[in-house]
């Protein structure tokens, strides 16, 4: 395991997050702004090393999702870092709440925190929270208390989740994601902007694919089906976000 492959892979995959503000399943992973995008590239290398060194496997997907396996699971987690807000003095807050039913919030009582989340890759499964400036610095204690929570949940898991798991896959939400994102960047010149309108207005989207430059949208589980077609702008856009499409591209005109 090379972690500055890993960190590449990160670094690489940031030019796709965009897509995660089309999504109606963000998916997990490092979302900063820039000017602090380095010094959590930092963390995670002082992470991956602790990891590394406590036998971990660490994969990157292709939209930039950071997955750690433990050597002696077959589990795997999710990690990921943001800023969340917190809020200060909250028990205070809570008491109040007590006898009025609403309390406002000011700037001062809201502090933006860099957040560490870990969550099992597993259905019902919930994140955990750590805040980075509690540890000052200690990678070492960080990325221990981050296995040892690990560990620990595992013990609970007689069997691995029964749903299939693989790092890299383009799921019809991304698919969908990929459309939006592509109408909003493209303009409205693009057939992904017209496209774009009209599924939001679909209230199901049963299965959707993007092959050779056609875009084929099943609304229902009744026979609902629609063709829709692209030209080379929208093949570039979609070669350049969507997993996978390149490849289903080339077989396509391969067989054409």
């Amino acid at each position: 395991m090379n972690i500055q492959k890993l960190l590449s892979s990160v670094r690489q995959a940031k030019k796709f997050r965009p897509l995660n503000d089309f999504h109606r399943s963000p998916r997990s992973g490092i979302d900063v702004i820039d000017k602090e995008f380095n010094d959590v590239l930092f963390l995670l290398k002082e992470l991956f090393k602790q990891f590394k060194a406590s036998g971990c496997k660490i994969d990157i997907s292709f939209y930039g999702e950071v997955f750690v396996s433990l050597p002696e699971s077959v589990h795997r987690f999710e990690l990921a870092i943001s800023n969340r807000p917190t809020i200060k003095n909250a028990e205070v807050l809570l008491k109040k709440l007590e006898s009025i039913q609403i309390v406002k919030l000011d700037n001062i009582d809201i502090d933006d925190t860099l957040v560490v989340s870990i969550k099992t890759i597993r259905s019902r499964a919930k994140w955990k929270h750590y805040s980075v400036s509690e540890f000052k610095s200690d990678y070492c204690e960080f990325a221990d208390t981050i296995l040892k929570e690990l560990r620990q949940r595992v013990r609970y898991y007689n069997n691995p989740d029964s749903n299939e798991w693989t790092v890299n896959d383009s799921s019809t939400e991304d698919k969908l994601a990929a459309i939006h994102f592509g109408g909003a960047l493209l303009g409205p010149a693009s057939m992904l902007s017209y496209l774009s309108k009209h599924l939001r207005k679909v209230i199901y989207v049963k299965d959707l694919s993007i092959t050779g430059n056609q875009i084929t949208v099943n609304k229902s589980y009744f026979t609902e089906e629609t063709n829709h077609y692209f030209g080379k702008k929208e093949e570039a856009f979609f070669d350049k976000y969507l997993l996978g499409y390149a490849a289903m591209r080339i077989e396509h005109d391969n067989h054409n």
